[in-house]
């Protein structure tokens, strides 16, 4: 049986690439299951509404089938929290996982604070 689920080794700057085929197994961060209204832009390609339906320090899982590649450079937007840049990296029908680029731009305290505050409400 094959799975249409696409994985790119996308590691953190100076991050060793994990070869597991599992994702659940390369996650760094505890997800917690969230229902975040946000919106994700790929700069030249368009913006869509999308849903956080899980969050951790390292990234976002998203209810949204995006038209962009795996590896694709996205931002994601959280009202009255920021802006956070991303990549994706996996997709498959209806959903699609992010990691953040912390190297790509500067997370403010502020971001940071409102991330680890909606994060501690829901664990």
């Amino acid at each position: 049986m094959s799975s249409n689920l696409e994985i790119a080794n996308i590691p953190e700057e100076g991050e060793p690439v994990r070869e597991s085929e599992n994702p659940a197994q390369r996650r760094q961060h505890p997800r917690y299951p969230t229902k975040w209204p946000a919106l994700c832009e790929a700069a030249g390609v368009g913006m869509w509404p999308v849903t956080i339906i899980n969050a951790s320090e390292g990234g976002f899982g998203l209810s949204r089938d995006l038209p962009v590649e795996v590896g694709a450079e996205l931002t994601i937007r959280i009202s009255e929290i920021g802006d956070f840049p991303c990549a994706l990296v996996w997709k498959r029908e209806d959903r699609c996982g992010v990691r953040l680029l912390r190297a790509k731009g500067s997370f403010s305290d502020d971001q940071m604070s409102g991330l680890a505050a909606g994060l501690a409400s829901i664990a």
